[in-house]
């Protein structure tokens, strides 16, 4: 057993922790289970990986990687294609991670910057005991019978690492699916991430949804919405209730999505981006703050974001320009690293 524990890496001892005490709590409702399946309110589970790529589940498309458990909660729940994360990078979830000193007896030696033998089989493995740790969670909700009173929602908290980070060449097999950037980027391969959610009694089974743009930042109001609890007076979320989205209904998207990046995106050239992003409807707006280096995507036509349409389109430019930079205002003041959305990178192309 002490052999098992050191050979456990940082995301193997996070995804077996939190599983244990999911576990733990839901054997401790004991017989209130019953009664919390005739609640009103429903229970919500979230999953959120490490450094996971839109493109490193069977379910989304990927041969290589095994994730049976997954792809059967996507099977009997919705799976969305257009989800985002507001932040490129962990630092949002570092308040759950364990102290340097919880990690020591679980961490496996890696010597820093050295691109070790194994990496691609090393994260494979990963991913897929992930998937079968989920499993266990998802079955034990289902033998207590709250699968029809519980919401059950996976997905990133940004895009894989890069192969140029140290002591992370592991995370560099991250994949993308067919899209450009990684983590940090603002380019989709950094902030669109893959998104399943399960809810038995509500949500159609195997649905997929293509056409909703959902984020992060709904699930104040969205989880609110679905619990019947109202917001705090006052309050104005950056996000929107995305419920009728998980539920199958029909939902259009009101406001846009925006994104700031003040500090160096590391790795390949063709992942680094301008310092600001905005997407509303089929429209992508990268830019600094400058008003430099504008990119303009037609995300529906031009996922990859290889089609620069700026110069055809200078109406959209503007309006979404005003209101990106506008907000922009609004943020806090902090450091800004003199590289970031720097235009010494070559300008995307499809050729």
């Amino acid at each position: 057993m002490e052999s098992e524990i050191k050979n456990l890496n940082r995301r193997q001892f996070l995804v077996a922790v939190g599983t244990t005490a999911a576990a733990a709590a839901l054997r401790c409702r004991g017989s209130a289970a019953k009664a919390a399946a005739r609640s009103s309110r429903p229970n919500f589970v979230f999953i959120f990986a490490d450094d996971l790529g839109w493109g490193d589940l069977g379910c989304y498309g990927n041969r290589q990687i095994r994730t049976p458990n997954l792809d059967e909660l996507a099977r009997k729940g919705m799976l969305f294609t257009q989800f985002y994360v507001n932040a490129r990078t962990l630092v949002p979830h570092a308040t759950l991670h364990p102290t340097d000193e919880q990690m020591k007896p679980y961490q496996r030696y890696a010597p820093q910057g050295v691109p070790y033998k194994g990496a691609k089989q090393i994260y494979y493995a990963s991913v897929s005991d992930m998937d079968r740790q989920i499993g266990r969670l998802v079955k034990r909700i289902d033998q207590l019978g709250l699968a029809d009173n519980t919401v059950i929602a996976f997905s990133s908290d940004n895009g894989p690492e890069d192969f140029d980070i140290r002591n992370a060449v592991h995370s560099g097999i991250g994949d993308t699916g067919p899209f450009r950037g990684r983590k940090r980027s603002i380019y989709e391969g950094g902030v669109r991430m893959p998104f399943i959610v399960r809810w038995t009694s509500r949500t159609p089974a195997g649905k997929v949804d293509d056409k909703n743009i959902v984020a992060g930042v709904d699930w104040l109001p969205t989880v609110c919405s679905l619990a019947g609890v109202k917001l705090p007076a006052g309050l104005n979320p950056d996000g929107e209730d995305m419920s009728q989205a998980i539920l199958g209904k029909p939902w259009t998207r009101s406001k846009p999505l925006m994104w700031e990046w003040r500090f160096r995106v590391f790795g390949d050239m063709a992942h680094k981006s301008p310092m600001l992003a905005l997407r509303d409807g089929k429209w992508k707006l990268l830019m600094n703050p400058d008003r430099s280096r504008v990119e303009l995507y037609d995300i529906g036509n031009d996922p990859t974001e290889l089609d620069n349409v700026a110069d055809q389109n200078p109406q959209v430019v503007r309006k979404l320009s005003e209101r990106l930079l506008k907000w922009q205002k609004t943020l806090p003041a902090g450091p800004t690293d003199d590289v970031a959305g720097s235009n010494a990178y070559p300008w995307p192309t499809n050729k």
